[in-house]
């Protein structure tokens, strides 16, 4: 499902107190005690960050805070997929201006796990 910037959290566990984003580790696979906390997914479509690494970094540091408001502290990304869009921005409705179509552009979305883990 596409999402404007960040989905709403599909909880899958036990959601606990907000902890410090900053807590949230960020790993390729969550530690055998880890229990599932929730399926997390955001966009960076509208980041105005200049670089695609940044606005990966922007998009996981969002997914940090969600994971951290579900009381997570681990996040693991599974997926990122290669999404386009289009529209049509109108100039105005005054005579003789003209629409002006703006082509496709890329972006990514990034689909990660929180859990929280005892350790």
């Amino acid at each position: 499902a596409a999402c404007s910037n960040t989905c709403s959290p599909e909880v899958t566990g036990e959601t606990s107190a907000a902890i410090n984003y900053r807590s949230v580790q960020v790993v390729e696979r969550a530690p055998a005690d880890a229990e599932e906390v929730a399926k997390l997914s955001t966009n960076y479509a509208m980041a105005i960050r200049s670089s695609t690494d940044e606005k990966l970094e922007d998009a996981i540091e969002r997914l940090r805070l969600q994971a951290a408001n579900l009381g997570a502290n681990i996040l693991v990304i599974n997926e990122i997929k290669d999404r386009r869009t289009s529209g049509t921005i109108i100039a105005g409705a005054m005579d003789g201006q003209v629409n002006s179509a703006v082509p496709a552009a890329p972006y990514q979305e990034v689909f990660a796990t929180a859990y929280r883990s005892k350790d």
